[in-house]
């Protein structure tokens, strides 16, 4: 059956805060959204859909295509199944339960090691910790936000954290240490095998957003098998209760050595976008202004709702050395 691919990148925006939105609408909650719906080119050449049609086997939302389609989106959405059920289409999800359940920090915090000193805070009487500086995560947030960073004992007022623990949620308090090496591997998951797909080298900002992605370097990082050992073992887990699909597992190496699982990711990831397009090629693919990339793989500009959205960053792929070295 053919594809039809959707680039929910909304999707653990939407986990995080319900909205009363039908699908089309879920992209306009944020301009990243409406940018970053646009790629399934860089990893298939199968049709897609998207709030504005922009390029050959683009379709939109207003003007789906005809005939049996299985719909893949980028994360599972119930936004989505609904939607591929009026229009006739096939889409197969595991539980929404156990996909939010997937997506918490929570649950890779609970069914993996843990840095010393690391713990679950359920109400402000567990906000005490021997050393500073630690990190408090929530337990959705995604790409560097949902997270606060503090150097001396927290304000049991400080709104971050009543939000998380007011909507009944707990937060993850670890020690705030330096990286030398982050890296994730994307694996895809069916009801009987567990398949790994790529390993990459991942750059973030000084607060942890995500900044870039090198490909073409599963060679440097096989050594780090425990890595992959944890990560089968929790991906087995999962498997076991019913999930299928793709998963992200991210990890890093600091002045202890490796910690072998950060967090889960159960979605496509820019590390599977990153390893499709390169095609094996030791490439970097960059979040820059666009002014500075040499080639954006993303729209700079889209006009929709009678409306011209501008953005600032685009997405930058040029071949290049790993900076990282073992």
């Amino acid at each position: 059956m053919k594809k039809l691919h959707i680039a929910n990148v909304n999707f653990e925006f939407l986990i995080d805060r319900p909205q009363q939105v039908n699908l089309a609408s879920s992209f306009y909650l944020h301009p990243n959204f409406l940018q970053l719906q646009f790629l399934p080119p860089l990893y298939t050449q199968e049709p897609y859909l998207t709030t504005t049609k922009m390029g050959i086997n683009n379709f939109t939302f207003d003007n789906p295509p005809e005939g049996d389609f299985e719909v893949e989106s980028w994360g599972y959405s119930p936004l989505i199944a609904e939607w591929a059920h009026q229009k006739g289409y096939v889409y197969h999800m595991p539980s929404y339960d156990l996909v939010k359940l997937a997506s918490s920090k929570k649950f890779s915090f609970l069914n993996s090691p843990q840095l010393p000193g690391s713990k679950l805070i359920s109400s402000t009487d567990d906000l005490d910790f021997d050393q500073y500086p630690v990190v408090l995560k929530s337990e959705y947030g995604f790409a560097g936000r949902g997270l606060k960073i503090y150097h001396a004992p927290p304000d049991p007022k400080d709104p971050f954290i009543q939000r998380e623990l007011t909507m009944g949620r707990c937060l993850i308090a670890e020690p705030w240490v330096q990286t030398h090496l982050n890296f994730s591997t994307q694996y895809y998951l069916s009801p009987t095998s567990i398949e790994k797909l790529t390993s990459c080298i991942i750059e973030n900002d000084a607060k942890g957003a995500y900044l870039s992605t090198y490909t073409g370097v599963d060679h440097l990082l096989r050594q780090y098998t425990e890595h992959y050992i944890e990560a089968e073992k929790l991906l087995k887990k999962l498997q076991t209760m019913g999930y299928f699909g793709h998963v992200g597992v991210d990890a890093f190496i600091w002045d202890k050595g490796l910690h072998p699982i950060v967090e889960i990711n159960p979605r496509k990831t820019m590390s599977y976008v990153a390893f499709r397009h390169a095609q094996e090629k030791q490439m970097q693919f960059k979040w820059q202004q666009i002014k500075n990339c040499a080639t954006n793989l993303l729209p700079s500009q889209l006009n929709c709702k009678n409306k011209t959205h501008f953005f600032s960053l685009g997405l930058d792929a040029r071949k290049t050395n790993v900076p990282f070295q073992n």
